[in-house]
């Protein structure tokens, strides 16, 4: 088990993320899915754990993970070794990359699940070979996750629909998460709403420089 260090989350699930479970943080740009899984990396670093951490759209920041581990009162340079850190630019970089998922990883962040594909594969016409490579991948990534007793972290983001928002390619990604995290930008504040099967609960927290605030119950 994974503490994340945010009580929001470890509370809801009983103390931290657990082995063999995916959870899935998704919302719109800039509502702190990034930010969670980069205190998720600081809180398993912190507990001496290793860190799989594919980024498929450039937002990985090292020096932000410092900085949470260093309002945590740890030095952060030695801890960042334990970070095995990979580029996706296309979906084969991203499928190929799940070999580096082995029994010394204690997290696996994925960051994000779907942008790849869903350039990819753009268009109404592409959709039916698109959700079949993601779900393949998904699949993959799950199954490793299991054998492995690894806690997995996906982000994704939303599109805006009529009458509201849905997560991207939600229909190929919902079978696999076992905790959903959905993010919803409230001026200043992110609200979050966390799921598993049968229950769910809210929080709400502020990005400051030295991680996560979390605030009042959103």
């Amino acid at each position: 088990m994974i503490r994340s260090g945010i009580r929001g989350i470890d509370g809801f699930l009983g103390g931290g993320l657990r082995g063999g479970f995916i959870t899935d943080i998704f919302g719109p740009p800039a509502s702190g899915k990034s930010q969670i899984a980069f205190e998720i990396c600081a809180g398993a670093l912190a507990e001496g754990g290793r860190v799989i951490f594919h980024d498929t759209s450039g937002t990985l920041r090292p020096e932000r993970i410092l900085q949470i581990l260093r309002s945590r009162g740890l030095g952060g340079e030695g801890l960042l070794d334990r970070m095995i850190v990979s580029r996706m630019t296309n979906t084969g970089e991203q499928a190929a990359g799940l070999s580096q998922i082995g029994p010394e990883a204690s997290l696996v962040v994925v960051d994000n699940a779907t942008e790849l594909f869903s350039f990819e594969y753009a268009g109404r016409e592409r959709s039916l070979p698109r959700n079949r490579l993601l779900m393949q991948y998904m699949r993959r990534l799950s199954g490793a996750a299991v054998a492995l007793r690894v806690p997995v972290i996906v982000t994704n983001t939303v599109r805006f629909i009529e009458g509201g928002e849905a997560e991207n390619l939600a229909s190929a990604m919902r079978p696999f998460p076992h905790v959903r995290i959905h993010l919803r930008r409230m001026g200043g504040v992110t609200a979050a709403e966390i799921s598993t099967a049968g229950k769910r609960s809210y929080f709400s927290f502020k990005i400051t420089p030295g991680g996560i605030r979390e605030g009042a119950p959103a």
